[in-house]
Formats: structure tokens, sequence, C-alpha cells
């Protein structure tokens, strides 16, 4: 068809014009070919977008998913966390109340002996009394006749040597008020010792933590070697021993810890690990039972994470010389700017 009408063309039209026509149809087929091959091009897009799309789609389904899974997970590791937290909290007071019922049951049986021991004293004051009273009369009675007869005399002298001597048996005075003295003292001791347990103390397993342990508690205060993340016993220490004394520096000071419990330990401590050089106080924000304990051996890690500044053997002693916790705590402070 389109070689008749070309034919015709170059019969009727002349050829200039014929000439015109044939570039013109080229063109025209030039142009349908761009524009089909941009249509085509045009196509394979739409189907990339369409498929970069569906890829998106699925990435943020994949990424919603994880984001699920992992508050998820997040959630359910808070609440092992509480749970954790609440054992360790009834465990510590369990043992708290463990340890003030035996005190309190000793210091009562004191209590029970030292009265009966004063009640002993009482009577035994009150028998040497009336066994001089006694002695008294005696005299008053043989005094009238001791010029008359030396029988008297020998019978009033050999009855004063025997009054004087039961009285010299019953009862010692001096050892008695020693005795209850003693027995009040001890009184005292047990009292402290329940209260200070309250306030327990821990040391990280180092060189020099059993003698540690040791000495503290002969001093009455609660002590016990920490294992961090696990259960171990002491029988266990040696093999689980920190072998680094410098990256155990800090001392963890629970906020409601007194100051006779933390004059009674420090320098027992310091002087077996002169190494400890940082004081930070419990805060807000850790489990209540924190801030009535002491940890001596704390990790170096924490101190450049709080920025601590070290305490050096005179600053100690300024601290240990203050008179009021609070003033104590005043200083650390200022130490720690």
């Amino acid at each position: 068809m389109a070689e008749k009408i070309t034919e015709w063309a170059l019969a009727v039209l002349p050829g200039s014009v014929v000439l015109l026509l044939v570039v013109f149809s080229a063109l025209c087929f030039g142009i349908w070919r761009a524009l089909s091959k941009l249509v085509a091009v045009h196509e394979s897009s739409l189907k990339c977008i369409d498929q970069l799309a569906s890829i998106n789609e699925k990435a943020i389904k994949n990424q919603s998913t994880v984001m699920d899974d992992h508050i998820k997970l997040n959630d359910k590791l808070k609440v092992e966390i509480i749970s954790l937290e609440k054992k360790i909290a009834a465990m510590s007071e369990e043992m708290t109340r463990e340890k003030s019922a035996s005190n309190e049951l000793a210091i009562r049986e004191t209590r029970a002996l030292s009265a009966e021991f004063e009640k002993f004293r009482l009577a035994a004051h009150q028998t040497r009394r009336l066994i001089k009273d006694l002695s008294s009369r005696l005299e008053a009675i043989e005094k009238p006749v001791q010029d008359h007869s030396n029988a008297s005399a020998n019978y009033r002298d050999r009855m004063t040597l025997q009054t004087r001597a039961i009285t010299a048996d019953v009862v010692d005075e001096k050892a008695l008020a020693e005795a209850s003295l003693i027995f009040k003292a001890q009184v005292t001791k047990l009292e402290r010792k329940r209260r200070w347990s309250n306030f327990p103390l821990s040391l990280v397993p180092m060189e020099g933590a059993s003698e540690l342990k040791e000495k503290l508690e002969l001093s009455d205060l609660t002590c016990s070697i920490y294992f961090s993340g696990t259960t171990r016993s002491e029988e266990d220490f040696n093999a689980n021993m920190f072998s680094n004394p410098e990256d155990h520096v800090g001392i963890w000071l629970g906020h409601r810890v007194p100051l006779d419990v933390i004059k009674a330990s420090f320098p027992i401590v310091l002087q077996r690990w002169s190494f400890l050089r940082f004081i930070r106080l419990s805060t807000d924000g850790v489990p209540d039972y924190v801030h009535d304990q002491i940890l001596f051996g704390g990790a170096v890690s924490v101190v450049k994470r709080d920025d601590l500044k070290m305490i050096s053997d005179a600053m100690f002693a300024q601290l240990l010389a203050s008179p009021t916790l609070a003033e104590f705590h005043a200083k650390i402070h200022m130490m720690n700017r």
C-alpha cells in the first residue's frame, strides 16, 4: 500500500513536494520509535518502582516485627529484674530478721542473768548488813561481863573472829561491783552488735579479704565476702579471687549507715587495703537496702564514670574526725567536686 501511495505521489506531485513528504514521514517514524522506546522505559521504571515499594514495605514490616520483639524482650527483662530485686530484698529482710531475733534472744538471756545476779548481790549485801548488826548486838551483850570473866572475853573474841570470817566468805562488795559492771558492758556490747547487724559490710574477693572479715567480725561488725553475678560459697573464694587491686579502688557507702559503723570499719579496712581511694555515696534509683550497706572494693569503671576524686590519707583522717554523719557526707560531696 505504501509503495502504491509513493508511486502515485511521484506521478502526480512535483519532485520537491515528494521529497518533503518522504523526509516528514521519516521524521514521524523516528519520533514514533523514540516514543515507543520511552513508553517501554517508563513501563519498566514503573515495574521497578513497584518492586522497590514491595521490598520497602516488607522491610518496614520486618523492622516493625523486630522492634516489637525487642520491646517485648525489654519488658520481659524489666519484669525479671524487678522480680529479682524483690527476691534479693526479701532475702535481705529475712536475714536481718533472723539476725535480729537471734541477737535479741541473747540480749534477753543476758539481761535476765544480769537481773538475777543483781538480786543475788543485793541479797548478799543485806546478809552482810544483818551479820554486822548481829555482831554489834553480840558485842553489846558481852561488854558488861568482859571485866568479870576471862572466859567471856575469850568467848567474845572467838565469836567476833567467826563473825568476820563468815562476813568475808559470804560477799565481797568490790568483786560484786566489778561483776555487775562486766555484765552491763556485755549487755551494751550485744545491743550495739544487734544494731550494727542492720548495716552489713561486704568485701570483694581479693587478697586479705578473709583476714579482714575476721577482724571486722571481732569488732562486732557484720561482714561477708561479695561475689558478683553468682552465688558462691566462701570456700570457693580462692578460685574466684580478683588479682588486680587497681581495678577495685572504690568504697560504695550507703547514706543511712551510721557514723559509728563507719568509724569502726574504715580504719580496719584501710590499714590492710590502702589502695581504696574513692568514696561514692548511694543515691536514688537503687534498691532500698543498698542505702544500709558498705561495699569495700568497688570497680574502677564506676569511679571513672562518676568522675570521683582521689582521697588522700590526710583527707581520710579529716573525714573520720567528723562529729556528725551530716558533716561526714558534706565533706565527701566537697571532695568529689
